[in-house]
This record gives structure tokens, C-alpha cells and sequence, in this order.
């Protein structure tokens, strides 16, 4: 099923330049002009706070490109329009949403990849709340959820001492 923007009270000017996601059961991608694949993604997160009581509104979230074609204009805005677009589609599911993001470490790009996250985080913030959690530069860890979360502290601290206690 393909997705497209349609009035999103949310929105703002970056997401009106996304690409079309095509949404197959758990599976979202999309194709960029030059013929690139990327694939979105959220995956059951309740495993890292069980206990919690907001555990089943845990979403962990990633990215990534799937097919690669060589662009020589450089890079395309339209993909993190794209990504921004998908989690916004998320947070319309379930308003009570917690979205988190793990860094990968692959190739020692950690440190570039949470820099990555703020940037979509930026363009999308008013109304949520980011948290985020570090150990020196090898770990990065972030949250996002609605201002108006009913589990906002919970959240915050729960996370807080999930990451201390590893």
C-alpha cells in the first residue's frame, strides 16, 4: 500500500518533499529519484523495559538503504524529508508512541549517526521530547515521544536507569 501526505496537522514545509513509502505489513521503503532503496523500520522495543507500564508503547526505529545508487548531484534532502514523514505517520497510529533509537556501531559511525537522529529530531520537535542517553562516544541512545505522553516522567526515568544499569 502506498502512503502519501494528505493534510498532516503536524506537518511542516521539509515533510510536503518526501517520497511516496510503500507499506508492506512491517515493512516501509521507498525508491529515490535516482532509483536508491531505503527501508524504515520499527520493531517491538518492550524487551528493553518489560516492567514498564508504557512497555507495549515501545517502538525501537531505524533506517537504512537497502539498494544503492551512486547519486553524482550529492546527497538528496529528500530522504530525511522521507524519514521524518514516517515517523510522524507513527506518532498518527498511536499518539502515546515511544520512539526509540539505538545507534549503530557498524564501522564506527556512531558519534555520526546520533548526529543524524538530532538533525531528523530538529526538524520535527515542536510538540515531542527528545531524551538522550551516552556513554562516552561509543553509545548513543534516544527517545522520542509527545510532550502531552502520559507516561513523559516515567519515561525519562525509566530509560535513564535502564541505560546505568547495563
Amino acid at each position: 500500500m502506498e502512503t502519501n501526505l494528505k493534510n498532516l496537522p503536524e506537518s511542516n514545509l521539509s515533510i510536503h518533499l518526501s517520497y511516496p513509502l510503500i507499506e508492506d505489513n512491517d515493512d516501509i521503503t521507498f525508491t529515490t529519484e535516482n532509483g536508491t532503496v531505503y527501508s524504515v523500520y520499527f520493531t517491538d522495543g518492550s524487551g528493553y523495559l518489560p516492567e514498564a507500564p508504557f512497555s507495549s508503547l515501545l517502538l525501537m526505529f531505524g533506517f537504512e538503504r537497502k539498494h544503492r545508487v551512486r547519486n553524482p548531484a550529492g546527497s538528496d534532502p529528500r530522504i530525511l524529508s522521507t524519514i521524518i514523514y514516517a515517523l510522524h505517520l507513527a506518532f498518527q497510529r498511536e499518539a502515546n508512541l515511544i520512539i526509540l533509537y539505538v545507534c549503530s556501531q557498524a564501522n564506527d559511525l556512531q558519534k555520526k549517526r546520533s548526529l543524524l537522529f538530532e538533525e531528523v529530531y530538529q526538524q520535527f520537535k515542536a510538540g515531542y521530547t527528545k531524551v538522550d542517553y551516552s556513554e562516552g562516544d561509543s553509545f548513543f541512545c534516544s527517545a522520542i515521544f509527545r510532550d502531552d505522553n502520559p507516561y513523559s516522567q516515567d519515561i525519562k526515568e525509566s530509560i535513564k536507569k535502564f541505560i546505568q544499569d547495563k
